[in-house]
């Protein structure tokens, strides 16, 4: 397989700067004014210059280069295995858990920058126990919380979403995100309470950082106003983007249900995210493809055998023995088919009989026979089984006057193409018979056996002898009508003697 380009993978990093950027705009424009205290609180007022400035830079510092640092490691060691191994689930596991990856990394940093302040202050034994110090510290500690989830959300979506686009259709190239057992699946109720954290948990935090220090600032109360004014717009955008995340998939679900519905399991779907709707997604797609393997598989067996008797085991008829049944029965052989194919290669003997069988087998199930087994240069059709019929000898009857009409028309073809024709015997008869599945428990085949099969195919050996294309049995030709047996020329042949059997037996005969 072709190995995807590795710098698309660096696109992780770029997304952790932009989104770590993002985050720190927002802190410095909307947190941090809401910390600030009274310049005469001791905090503040026992620094020198020089440590205050590194009290407000080193944080800061720190959680930029910690962020940028750790982003970069990790796109290049994604790189770096893409390069080595190719797509192999272990890159696959890496990508789906990139967005929880790199929003913690943006969200650590920031509570990293925090540590990073109150390890100075206590350094600098300047760390407040009480008062309004205290109350700075733990405003502080809020901010830097709410600011780290705004960072981890903010990251996570962006990441999913460059998966989905850019990402996933790479390094998933078959889809099927959810079937990578080593990433757990996202549900829903996580993805929900995301939301909720990004459009109603966190303005909360702010408005509620506004109230609580407009006591020391009196400015934190409108900031925070102004705040929720603007991020309403955002949360109503983050709300849409969410619910067109979860109605994209859905639909297409919908779609894919109702075109397999229709017996199409051609379906176009793709995973796009490793939740609750991917899961779903390809539990869709390996139904349509097990429900496409089940029709090519009936299809198949319903070349091998008969429709009739596929749908008949599928049903569970599966067991050996059988049941006895009145049927009628079919022999058909091509008389001289020994000297013929002694004179031709496999392959003309081959090309003649599968020429000869299409067209047999169109005159057996025009009139509702089945073909049980193909003997050879010969075959056996039973009509009246495994479906029941109102008159199948009638329908054998037809059948066997197409099967002779049917071998004229070859035998035209034949001819014009310098080849010899071919003359045919059809034997029929109707009467008792076991039809049911024979063979071993791992092995069978539906099939019909008894007496009146046997005496079928000694009837049709007779043609030859008694020079005529069509025997039927005296039992057999009593279940036709007068009129049926005059139109076709069926005329009776006295009763003759038949190999294996002691008794004579009636016949009756049709060019």
């Amino acid at each position: 397989m072709k190995r995807a380009r590795p710098p698309f993978l660096l696109a992780y990093f770029w997304l952790v700067f932009a989104a770590g950027s993002i985050t720190a705009f927002v802190d410095a424009v909307v947190i941090v004014p809401m910390v600030e205290v009274d310049p005469a609180l001791s905090i503040v007022n026992d620094r020198s210059g020089g440590l205050e400035a590194v009290r407000e830079t080193a944080p800061i510092v720190v959680a930029v280069v910690g962020i940028v640092t750790l982003a970069l490691l990790f796109a290049v060691r994604l790189r770096s295995r893409l390069v080595k191994h190719g797509v192999d689930p272990g890159l696959q596991a890496r990508v789906l858990r990139a967005p929880r990856v790199t929003g913690l990394l943006v969200a650590g940093g920031w509570v990293v920058s925090f540590l990073v302040g109150l390890t100075i202050d206590i350094l600098s034994l300047h760390f407040p126990v009480a008062g309004e110090n205290a109350v700075y510290y733990l405003t502080s500690a809020v901010a830097i919380l709410s600011t780290g989830l705004f960072g981890y959300l903010l990251t996570y979506t962006l990441v999913t979403e460059a998966n989905r686009r850019l990402i996933i259709p790479i390094v998933f190239p078959d889809g099927l995100v959810s079937e990578n057992e080593k990433v757990r699946p996202l549900g829903l109720t996580t993805r929900v309470m995301s939301l909720w954290l990004a459009v109603g948990f966190f303005p909360l935090i702010v408005l509620g950082l506004g109230a609580f220090t407009r006591e020391y600032v009196p400015a934190n109360e409108a900031r925070a106003y102004v705040f929720i004014a603007i991020f309403v717009p955002v949360g109503a955008f983050l709300a849409y983007r969410t619910g067109q995340s979860l109605q994209r998939p859905l639909s297409r679900i919908v779609a894919a249900t109702r075109q397999i519905s229709t017996g199409d399991f051609a379906v176009t779907l793709r995973s796009e995210e490793n939740d609750d709707l991917g899961y779903l997604t390809d539990s869709t797609i390996r139904m349509a493809q097990s429900l496409e393997e089940k029709r090519q598989l009936s299809d198949t067996f319903g070349r091998v055998v008969d429709p009739r008797v596929r749908d008949h085991l599928l049903a569970g008829n599966i067991d050996l023995g059988g049941s006895r049944l009145e049927a009628a029965l079919l022999f058909c052989d091509i008389r001289g088919f020994t000297s013929y194919s002694e004179h031709r290669s496999e392959d003309e003997v081959v090309t003649m009989l599968n020429e000869h069988f299409v067209e047999m087998d169109r005159a057996v199930t025009a009139h509702e026979g089945m073909i049980n087994k193909f003997l050879g240069d010969g075959l056996l059709a039973v009509f009246g089984l495994p479906l029941e019929m109102e008159d199948p000898c009638s329908a054998a009857f037809a059948s066997s006057l197409a099967i002779v009409a049917a071998n004229t028309r070859l035998n035209e073809r034949r001819e014009a193409r310098g080849e010899p024709p071919m003359k045919l015997g059809v034997g029929l008869h109707y009467g008792s018979v076991i039809a049911g599945n024979v063979g071993s428990p791992t092995r069978m085949e539906y099939t019909v056996i008894g007496d009146a099969v046997n005496l079928a195919s000694r009837v049709e050996g007779l043609s030859k002898r008694l020079e005529a294309q069509i025997i039927a049995t005296g039992a057999f030709a009593s279940q036709l009508s007068q009129s049926a047996r005059q139109s076709a020329g069926l005329r009776s042949l006295g009763r003759v003697e038949v190999r294996g059997r002691k008794e004579p037996v009636e016949v009756w005969g049709a060019q």
